[in-house]
């Protein structure tokens, strides 16, 4: 659901009550909502969880639209014609921004274990098929345990921005990684060609 969405109606209806009706016309749509959310809360317990919802978690946002609307309203009532839409634009930013927000696919740990079992150049160290086990994520990247004649460890790097995740061989190491810079280390392993 996206919220900002949700919102610009109401912006835009507090715009056109502040351009046709000054403060009063603000006041009139409040009241307005105050009563169908009343009526609501009465009427249905699925509609009374909505008004408890947006009475404790929204009013500030639903409060923030109406201003915004109003301030358009106050700009279009002053003729400043081209200064009225940019009220609206933090409403656009923030719906793309929702849409095109970092989705962690649940089964990015099966990918990443596939993506290095995977590695031509991890079974070259391996000396054998590889075999893998994680250990952990961190934030944007993942920690393996690699079954070879020595211990190796290998870090993953993960970019999501595509809406599948891109994995990254960052390194591996004969230290159990703790952190990123693992990968900055004398205990780096290099990577055969």
């Amino acid at each position: 659901m996206n919220i900002p969405l949700l919102l610009l109606p109401l912006a835009l209806a507090g715009a056109a009550a502040h351009a046709l009706g000054r403060f009063k016309g603000v006041g009139l749509l409040v009241v307005l909502l105050v009563a169908g959310a009343g009526v609501a809360y009465v009427v249905s317990s699925s509609a009374a969880l909505a008004v408890g919802f947006a009475v404790a978690f929204a009013l500030p946002y639903i409060a923030g639209a109406l201003a915004l609307g109003v301030l358009a309203g106050w700009l279009l009532q002053r003729r400043l014609y081209w200064l009225a839409p940019l009220p609206f634009l933090p409403f656009l930013y923030f719906a793309w921004s929702v849409q095109n927000a970092v989705r962690v696919d649940p089964r990015e740990g099966e990918l990443a274990l596939e993506y290095v079992t995977q590695q031509p150049q991890l079974a070259v160290l391996a000396g054998r098929p590889v075999e893998a086990t994680q250990l952990g994520t961190q934030g944007d990247w993942y920690a393996f345990s690699l079954a070879a004649t020595r211990p190796l460890y290998v870090l993953l790097d993960v970019r999501r921005t595509s809406g599948r995740p891109l994995f990254k061989l960052a390194c591996v190491t004969s230290v159990a990684p703790s952190s990123r810079a693992a990968c900055n280390g004398p205990a780096v392993v290099p990577l055969p060609q």
